[in-house]
């Protein structure tokens, strides 16, 4: 069976949105498979369904197998090509945009481009159903794959990273509650009942493991989706208020101004001026 790819094509913005899908799509590759890249402008991040091949970043060789996903920088050198004997199916998505640096950085995965039996397709395949979705607009296409690619990251963040810290089993429990319920009202009486502590020994332990209270540490995350929010969607204020479990906007806007020096409307502003 030859070469065949299927392409998913996104509307090109007319305004510049710090993330923008350029192409995504499905490759059932075969050995004349072959991509490069030198300063590569946008970034690749593609999942291997099947088969395997050889992916080279800035001259250091990785191979990319069944349930692997690779994740290529823009800026850099991208080489990349299929086995000839086991060829990859692959699903993927171009990007471009300063949102993707500021995000790769955080979650520090510039430094494994390719992330072994990760899983994740999903997310992949939840940014081609964007595309396809014509109700969406324009903008709104890019805003919510957007959206996608940040839980993207902090997937792979939670595989590869967070993993390997050592904390108190019952901090592991209170930071995944809070990861899957960080756009509700969390209470120090919601989490009590999940590690069977009181709410004053949850303070003391989760204080030692991470360096904070659990309310700082909410607050801390629920300040950094509103930043997304802001930079990446359209969504009115008093709308990413309620959708981070805020019930009034205007302490959602004192406590954003309190942690970042700037309103949520001039943070706006800044960084779609930047």
């Amino acid at each position: 069976m030859g070469m065949r790819e299927e392409f998913i094509s996104f509307p090109t913005p007319e305004e510049n949105l710090p993330f923008i899908i350029e192409l995504a799509g499905i490759s059932y590759c075969d050995g004349s498979y072959k991509i490069h890249r030198a300063d590569s402008k946008c970034m690749v991040t593609e999942y291997i369904i099947a088969g395997e091949g050889t992916v080279i970043l800035d001259g250091k060789k990785y191979t990319a197998r069944e349930g692997d996903i690779y994740l290529l920088p823009p800026g850099h050198n991208h080489l990349y090509y299929s086995d000839a004997k086991n060829p990859w199916i692959k699903i993927w998505f171009n990007a471009r945009g300063p949102l993707i640096d500021e995000l790769l950085n955080i979650y520090n995965t510039k430094r494994i481009p390719v992330f072994s039996q990760s899983g994740g397709q999903e997310y992949i395949t939840a940014i081609h159903e964007i595309g396809k979705d014509n109700s969406n607009c324009v903008n709104e296409k890019h805003d919510k794959s957007a959206i996608v690619f940040h839980q993207l990251l902090q997937y792979l963040h939670g595989i590869f990273y967070a993993r390997k810290e050592q904390y108190s089993e019952e901090t592991k429990i209170l930071k995944e509650y809070i990861a899957n319920h960080i756009t509700e009202d969390i209470s120090l009486k919601d989490l009590s009942p999940l590690v069977y502590l009181s709410e004053s020994q949850i303070i003391r332990v989760f204080k030692q493991d991470m360096g904070k209270t659990p309310y700082e540490y909410i607050l801390e995350l629920k300040i950094g989706q509103a930043k997304l929010l802001l930079r990446s969607t359209r969504l009115m204020i008093k709308e990413i208020a309620f959708r981070l479990g805020f019930c009034d906007e205007h302490y959602f806007s004192y406590l954003f101004k309190q942690k970042t020096g700037q309103t949520p409307s001039a943070y706006r502003k800044s960084s779609s001026a930047g």
